[in-house]
């Protein structure tokens, strides 16, 4: 089975000059910065990606061949493009989204999985890496410039991103065309940040990281020809939790506090009673034992940490004062409740918030997209909302 690149390949293998002309106008990037070129996808990749397309394009006619029928849950349908990516990965034995033998196992079964099908699109101006300080050591970051800060008569909002992936896996690759696609269609530049993961680092690590990265990119968004005054977080999952709490410990304790907040199918508490962390708690991604071991990784299940707002931010005393924010929740999700409750609980408070359940999505679409266009839809979905916030 063939990949496009192998871990570890990226650090290796940048070696070429900034090219001229792809910089984003005004911007200066710090010495250590290295471009990041387009990886295409080996052959035995694009054979495979074409055929996801194919079967995925048919996925109705793909599923009345295999008799399986339909699924709703409570007036929700499944994407049938979602139900047969199951039905695949059921079949390939891949019963859970995250858990490996080991937190090194399942880094680099994720990632391969992840990166099967990945490819550098939308295409950027300009795609650069560097690290910055954080308070455990420098950070890598990679920042993205879309082609619309060249067209664009201001400077473009600037989106601290950060990754899903239960506290425990992923990377700036898993994420790298997610993070072209915000990009690109919300007219952002993205700076995607290599935060430390648990178990080795658990919490507070995580969120230490992720704010030490928005304090630098609001202090640092002039150099890299963003506006400063425009400079919001964003993250998936595991990643949505570390922006929300971004926003809410830099409201607590002082700081720059984000412009918006764009939260896709963010865990944000702790009730396993939920009806959705019961009801989809198996055979629909994101599974009990997958969300079992990212909080023993991260919190290893400490009941003060479970109530503590800077784990769970849905149990603040208060959340007034909290960013505007866009909500991207999936209705096949076992964090779909959680998110949905979020979005009133800081309209409640007074924030202006935009949410959108993408109805027939399941945990992780937006790493999906690559070939699925439902998936494709609902992220592009969402990042139209980002745009008509900003």
């Amino acid at each position: 089975m063939a990949y496009p690149r192998e871990p570890g390949a990226l650090a290796s293998e940048i070696r070429a000059l900034r090219p001229a002309g792809a910089d984003a106008p005004g911007s200066m990037w710090p010495e250590d910065a290295v471009p990041v070129p387009d990886y295409p996808l080996s052959q035995g990749a694009q054979r495979e990606q074409k055929i996801a397309r194919f079967l995925l394009g048919r996925a109705r006619e793909m599923l009345r061949l295999r008799r399986m029928r339909p699924i709703e849950r409570h007036g929700r349908k499944l994407d049938p493009q979602m139900q047969l990516l199951l039905a695949l990965r059921a079949q390939q034995g891949q019963t859970n989204l995250l858990l490996g033998d080991s937190p090194a196992q399942a880094r680099v079964q994720v990632r391969m999985g992840t990166l099967r099908f990945a490819q550098a699109e939308p295409a950027m101006a300009s795609v650069h890496e560097f690290r910055i300080p954080g308070p455990g050591g420098s950070l890598r970051v990679r920042h993205y410039v879309p082609h619309a800060a060249s067209e664009a008569n201001s400077p473009l909002p600037l989106m601290v991103f950060l990754h899903g992936g239960g506290f425990t896996v992923c990377d700036l690759d898993t994420h790298d065309q997610p993070c072209r696609t915000i990009a690109d269609r919300a007219r952002v530049q993205v700076l995607s940040v290599d935060y430390r993961l648990s178990p080795e680092h658990p919490y507070p690590a995580p969120v230490e990281d992720a704010r030490a990265a928005f304090a630098w990119a609001a202090e640092h968004a002039g150099m890299l020809g963003a506006d400063p005054k425009r400079v919001g977080v964003a993250g998936d999952s595991a990643g949505g939790n570390l922006a929300t709490v971004t926003a809410l410990m830099a409201l607590r304790e002082g700081g720059p506090v984000p412009h918006v907040q764009f939260l896709i199918y963010p865990v944000v508490d702790a009730d396993w009673t939920r009806p959705s962390r019961v009801e989809l708690s198996r055979d629909f991604g994101l599974t009990l034992k997958d969300m079992e071991w990212s909080t023993q990784n991260y919190t290893a299940f400490d009941e003060a940490l479970q109530a503590d707002p800077a784990v769970v931010p849905i149990r603040a005393k208060s959340l007034a004062g909290m960013p505007r924010a866009v909500i991207l929740t999936a209705g096949f999700d076992p964090l779909r409740d959680e998110g949905n409750d979020y979005a009133q609980v800081l309209r409640a408070a007074g924030t202006d918030v935009l949410h959108f359940e993408a109805e027939g999505m399941v945990h992780g679409f937006i790493n999906m997209a690559s070939v699925s266009t439902s998936a494709r839809d609902a992220l592009q979905q969402g990042c139209d909302q980002l745009a008509a916030l900003l």
